[in-house]
């Protein structure tokens, strides 16, 4: 007698739809992206072909890290490596996939070892070879201290990846944005501050948006605040640097 599939919304059917995703997601040839290291920084900067990609590799800790649930096709993501270590540290092994394995494997380069929460006997050797191929050569110094993705060609995402980046590691940086930001005429800091909400911002994350999209350009808040903006884009991009 043929086995009855699962009532839809049931435990035993979110179970095995995501039993299916992970076969699916294990018989897709993996496509790594390409990789540069910032030594000064320790910041890894990881390059996608496409958004299912950047998923593959990222989405899970992304989304762990931000809260929440995905509202799109990911662009972009940046996230600090003690964030990122808490996720590895929550799942088992054996659920880590071999993007997010690649991921993984590419931070242990610099030095870095994480032990995600539970170690098995029969994947270690098995998926490695999976996907051992396809790491990078890079000249990893020093420990990875941040992780920004952004897809191929989209250097305007890199760019407010970035800024976020150089905003958590430079003090220097950080209290460039404080006074700047200070110095906004009133008006057009409430008025970017009610934009930042609309966007689903946090108050507490305000500055820090409204820098990584400064650095993008004058005009992210619309034409009416872009001569306002001009100079602090000009000395953010300056000071921001760029990989």
């Amino acid at each position: 007698k043929p086995k009855r599939p699962p009532k839809p919304g049931s435990k035993a059917a979110i179970n095995l739809k995501k039993q299916q995703e992970a076969e699916k997601t294990r018989l897709t040839p993996f496509s790594a992206p390409q990789a540069e290291f910032d030594a000064a920084l320790g910041v890894l900067i990881l390059a996608f072909k496409d958004s299912k990609s950047l998923d593959s590799c990222l989405g899970r800790p992304h989304l762990m890290y931000e809260g929440g649930k995905l509202k799109g096709p990911l662009r972009g993501i940046n996230f600090p490596i003690s964030d990122y270590v808490e996720w590895v540290r929550t799942v088992d092994r054996d659920e880590i996939t071999i993007p997010e394995q690649w991921v993984l494997q590419v931070v242990e380069q610099s030095g870095l070892s994480i032990l995600p929460k539970r170690q098995t006997d029969d994947t270690s050797a098995a998926s490695a070879s999976n996907f051992a191929a396809h790491l990078p050569v890079l000249c990893l110094t020093t420990p990875v201290t941040y992780i920004c993705g952004y897809l191929i060609g989209d250097r305007s995402t890199l760019l407010h990846e970035w800024a976020h980046a150089v905003f958590c590691l430079s003090p220097a940086y950080r209290g460039l944005c404080d006074k700047l930001y200070a110095e906004l005429d009133h008006t057009c800091r409430i008025a970017i501050q009610k934009e930042l909400t609309l966007r689903n911002y946090k108050e507490d994350v305000h500055m820090d948006e409204w820098q990584a999209y400064c650095v993008e350009g004058p005009n992210d808040f619309g034409k009416k605040w872009a001569r306002h903006l001009s100079e602090p884009h000009r000395l953010l991009r300056k000071e921001v640097g760029g990989p």
